[in-house]
């Protein structure tokens, strides 16, 4: 199913079965071995639009409510991230390695070694333990309330997430620091969800505003 509320169904609903949708999406991905980095990249994906959700919502859901919640989830994911570094690790070496000109090919392969030494054993994903807890976040999700469960709950999580770009984007000219921009590379990724989740409201608009955000 898509990642869209639909036009015809109520808020409380729609966001109960997105957020449904999207967790059994990352429970197959767990359990999934075919390719381990894809399928645990995919789950943190599917655990990153949760999130998403939830932020877009958080007004309906009450503080308390959309903090436990928003760190559940983020525990799951940081629980999967080990296996998924240490595959992005290696890509890049592997990467810097066929690329590197001649001249750097020495001291590119030293830096290789020590790397590769320090990945010699491999984490492997706690995907047990991250099975069990989707479990019981799937089930605290199909029990989630918002009130109002109206569109200008969502319209007030919009212009929230907005806001919070914007301030980013501010910081992040301000200090020019890595993490700033990190930031604000987070804000715009939230924003572009919470557009997309809304866009059959609005498609001339949102549609164009996904696509503004990917530039």
């Amino acid at each position: 199913m898509a990642f869209r509320f639909k036009l015809d169904e109520p808020i409380e609903k729609g966001f109960r079965r997105i957020g449904a949708e999207q967790i059994e999406r990352a429970r197959r991905q767990v359990t999934a071995t075919t390719d381990p980095a894809t399928e645990i990249h995919e789950a943190r994906k599917c655990l990153k639009r949760t999130r998403a959700l939830l932020r877009l919502a958080r007004e309906g859901l009450g503080e308390q409510v959309f903090q436990t919640e928003n760190a559940r989830f983020r525990n799951i994911s940081a629980q999967l991230a080990p296996a998924r570094d240490d595959h992005v690790m290696r890509e890049t070496i592997l990467k810097l390695t066929a690329d590197a000109p001649s001249t750097t090919q020495s001291a590119i392969h030293r830096m290789k070694v020590v790397l590769l030494a320090d990945l010699a054993d491999p984490p492997a994903p706690d995907r047990k333990g991250a099975l069990t807890q989707l479990d019981r976040a799937l089930t605290r999700f199909r029990r989630l309330k918002i009130e109002p469960d109206n569109f200008q709950t969502l319209q007030r999580g919009l212009a929230r997430s907005y806001r919070r770009g914007v301030r980013f984007f501010a910081a992040a000219y301000h200090d020019t620091s890595d993490e700033s921009f990190h930031d604000w590379r987070k804000g715009v990724q939230s924003y572009w969800r919470h557009m997309a989740l809304l866009s059959r409201a609005w498609p001339e608009h949102f549609d164009a505003g996904v696509h503004q955000a990917f530039r």
